[in-house]
């Protein structure tokens, strides 16, 4: 099992090689507002952006919320 060090080097470089996706994803979400319980547009950003990453999830939850399923 890697040490505490390399967890957070693999964590850094895998952030380092989406940086510009990361970023065009949260200027996006940012670029559209939305209120409480109204966030359409954010909650299918997010169910797409978790599709391309190939994370399971369910959305759907309480109108807008998204589930996320990570094995760690």
């Amino acid at each position: 099992m890697p040490n505490l060090e390399a967890l957070k080097d693999f964590a850094a470089a895998a952030i380092d090689a989406r940086r510009n996706w990361l970023v065009e994803v949260t200027e996006s979400a940012l670029r559209h507002p939305e209120t409480g319980f109204r966030e359409v547009k954010t909650s299918r950003l997010v169910h797409e952006s978790l599709a391309e990453l190939g994370i399971p999830h369910e959305n759907g939850i309480a109108l807008t919320g998204i589930k996320g399923y990570l094995k760690g």
